[in-house]
């Protein structure tokens, strides 16, 4: 349950926590390092996984497993510092508000530090940035437009415009400019949902034409960004599409010239017609990043 809370009984009801509407990352910091998460969660009126989720939300660490049980003995294990708020972090967690994830990093390698290590040590060249990483699977279990660019049915996804055929090339591409950009510390995630930011509209054809009615390509509900120097800029890669002749066959429009002759000859009569038409795909070879 994305925005989780528990009704409580007993001592939790009456603590300040529990009637609490919102939390900054560093007011959670302090109290998951106070006491046991399960107490936490009881306070606040959520269960402890809920708890866990929200720590992870907002890039806090908490204590590991043990942690309590040293103190206890004596012990002084130690407490890492809060990480400075990378940008497009979450920093305020909401009661009653679905949880945000930005692109988890780890909490003892701040960006600038990370962007160090990629440039003495380069990333594997088989690494796949986060947002690409399963991504395919979504963009061919979509459908197609008229044009050949794919409409993926899931809309959190990585902000890419492109035909099966290109698809391969786009997301290569995409991994290794969004890598490039991050060794050298400037984030790639997408939107949060409350940043109001939204992609820019994009146009594919080589060359558009006025007073003609064309319909919009598939984006996604949040624009993909990057951060260079804490201001946000989208990124869209999109294939270019080019106006062919094709022949309408069966409810799809195929380019003349990858008919053959006898498919030329077969496809005859008032129920296939020529015409041209803007395709990716088998038309346009480049992807461009806008």
């Amino acid at each position: 349950m994305p925005n989780e809370t528990i009704a409580q009984s007993g001592s939790g009801a009456s603590d300040p926590l529990h009637v609490a509407q919102t939390l900054t990352r560093q007011e959670l910091f302090e109290i998951v390092w106070q006491e046991p998460m399960l107490r936490i969660a009881e306070k606040i009126g959520v269960s402890s996984s809920y708890m866990a989720r929200i720590c992870t939300a907002l890039r806090v660490p908490r204590p590991p497993r043990g942690y309590w049980s040293k103190l206890e003995y004596g012990q002084s294990p130690s407490r890492p510092p809060l990480p400075p708020a990378e940008p497009g972090d979450a920093t305020i967690w909401r009661r009653g508000h679905p949880l945000e994830y930005s692109q988890p990093l780890n909490f003892k390698t701040s960006l600038p530090e990370l962007a160090k290590i990629r440039k003495t040590k380069p990333l594997h060249p088989n690494a796949k940035h986060v947002l690409i990483d399963g991504a395919r699977a979504h963009f061919v279990a979509g459908r197609k437009s008229d044009d050949g660019l794919l409409r993926p049915n899931k809309k959190l996804l990585v902000d890419i415009v492109v035909s099966e055929h290109m698809l391969n090339n786009a997301l290569s591409s995409a991994n290794i400019l969004f890598q490039a950009l991050e060794a050298r510390g400037h984030r790639v995630i997408l939107a949060l949902q409350n940043s109001r930011a939204h992609r820019a509209e994009v146009d594919e054809r080589e060359v558009p034409k006025k007073n003609q009615y064309h319909p919009s390509v598939w984006s996604p509900y949040r624009p993909t960004l990057t951060y260079v120097d804490g201001v946000p800029i989208g990124l869209t890669l999109f294939e270019m599409t080019e106006e062919v002749e094709v022949k309408y066959v069966n409810g799809d429009y195929i380019p003349l010239h990858t008919l053959t002759p006898a498919q030329l000859k077969r496809y005859t009569g008032f129920q296939y017609w020529n015409t041209k038409k803007s395709l990716g795909g088998c038309a346009a070879e480049r992807v461009e990043a806008k």
